[in-house]
């Protein structure tokens, strides 16, 4: 079982399933019933090691971890050192300006939206391949709201 933004989820490993393990959010289940076949937790599944450079409950059996450096500006350093975006967040440098910060993690869809949640207070300084898709992401946003006169 894991928890994340005030939900429960369940790794199994379903014997119907194509793939191994799978996450289930529970309040989507449905036609859940009791049965006297006996389920025993499988000694693949740690889920300190499945989730190991996850972010929440996104996991990805093909993607390793990368490490992400994101510069923390102003106030909102200390937001960031009281809630920490990522389990494997370490300060790495400060400044009376900014704080760097790094993680190492698997990026999503998730990921992305928490870095914008934090605005124009955060930016990615590395890999140049999350800085570029939270720059695609930016401009798609940007376009949605070009004023025409």
């Amino acid at each position: 079982m894991r928890t994340w933004e005030r939900r429960w989820y369940l790794v199994a490993e379903p014997d119907n399933h194509h793939h191994g393990q799978s996450v289930f959010a529970l309040e989507r289940m449905e036609n859940i019933a009791l049965t006297e076949y006996e389920m025993q937790p499988s000694s693949n599944i740690s889920v300190t090691d499945y989730f190991k450079g996850s972010f929440g409950v996104n996991h990805s059996d093909y993607q390793q971890p990368v490490t992400i450096r994101i510069r923390v500006y102003g106030t909102q350093t200390d937001y960031v050192r009281a809630l920490p975006i990522h389990e494997s967040q370490r300060e790495i440098e400060r400044t009376d300006e900014w704080t760097d910060f790094e993680m190492d993690l698997v990026p999503c869809y998730n990921f992305y939206q928490q870095l914008l949640w934090h605005r124009e207070k955060l930016e990615v300084l590395s890999p140049s391949s999350v800085r570029e898709e939270l720059h695609n992401i930016l401009r798609q946003t940007l376009a949605m709201y070009e004023i025409v006169p």
